[in-house]
């Protein structure tokens, strides 16, 4: 994986080129991150051309928009970005900030996607590049799902993603923190990579899909606009038709293509991240159960009560009180 920096413009901007399959022969490689957009490094660790690691560690002095520039052709590199898996010790104040939920990423490489980020915003993101082969042989008999098929075969523009389970969020956070003098730290991330690599295709084999959709070239930045649309107010879901509207789709084509790359409904993401949003104001913010109901839209906050038990194991006021 390369990257092409560009810090003249307004917006600093970063192009990530995929793998060509053909990984470099060096096992760690850091470089830092440039002076012009921000501080911190980007370290990669390689034990195989089958396997590598990225771990990027810094904090932007800028706004950066960060993209991966579409490649067509086979690509026998799968890349899994595994993204906001480390809270800042100081929550920012910029709005967006509330958005960036952990999440984790796969997709082909004749996806244009981007991603913009604030000043200030601090970056901890994992990457695993795995080799579709050996991953195929990891997979054994699940190679028959069509979504394992999908994401293997590159016949397919596919893009798939998952908000980062709790487990997963730990997995990172102990790759982020290990101990950078440890002799075996290559070894230990390319296994532990593999590990976070296991959780995100567990998730992804719990979905209850039948058929895979093709996506068009512009589907997955149209997707990731109305998600944006979707939480940009958490007190009142937007309409389907004005989704839609936003999407240039039908309702039904914008229902069944959201499901395929977020794994649930309209409705499930945006109660999912409302409720993520309600656990941030309770633990950051030190908001009241009833100030977090009334400024996320519910009138009825025994309402409220049973949608966060429902989605965090726990009464609001029993999650308050454990932080």
């Amino acid at each position: 994986m390369q990257l092409v920096i560009d810090s003249s413009g307004p917006v600093g901007r970063i192009d990530v080129l995929s793998e060509d399959g053909h990984s470099t022969s060096a096992d760690y490689i850091e470089m830092a991150f440039p002076p012009s957009l921000g501080t911190g490094t980007i370290q990669r660790f390689t034990l195989s051309p089958l396997l590598f690691v990225m771990l990027h560690r810094y904090t932007l002095s800028r706004d950066v928009e960060l993209r991966r520039r579409a490649e067509p052709g086979d690509q026998s590199m799968i890349i899994f970005s595994f993204r906001n898996m480390v809270r800042p010790a100081t929550p920012s104040a910029h709005p967006s900030s509330i958005r960036m939920l952990p999440a984790v990423q796969v997709s082909s490489s004749d996806m244009d996607l981007a991603v913009s980020f604030p000043t200030g915003t601090l970056i901890r993101t994992i990457i695993v590049g795995i080799n579709a082969a050996l991953l195929g042989q990891l997979m054994g008999q699940q190679t028959q799902k069509p979504l394992v098929q999908t994401l293997l075969s590159s016949r397919q523009s596919y893009l798939y993603e998952e908000i980062g389970s709790l487990v997963v969020q730990q997995v990172a956070a102990d790759m982020l923190a290990h101990h950078s003098t440890d002799p075996l730290l290559s070894f230990y991330l390319t296994v532990k990579g593999q590990e976070l690599v296991y959780q995100f295709m567990s998730d992804l084999l719990k979905r209850e899909t039948k058929a895979v959709y093709p996506l068009r070239d512009d589907d997955g930045k149209t997707l990731f606009v109305v998600r944006d649309q979707l939480v940009q107010d958490l007190s009142r879901a937007p309409s389907m038709p004005h989704l839609a509207s936003v999407a240039g789709m039908s309702e039904s084509k914008l229902r069944r293509l959201f499901r395929q790359v977020f794994g649930m409904s309209l409705y499930d993401y945006y109660q999912t991240v409302r409720m993520h949003e309600a656990a941030r104001l309770l633990r950051e913010a030190k908001l009241s159960v009833s100030e977090t109901g009334y400024q996320l839209g519910f009138a009825n906050l025994s309402h409220f009560t049973r949608v966060f038990k429902q989605h965090l194991g726990q009464k609001p006021k029993q999650y308050a009180k454990s932080m």
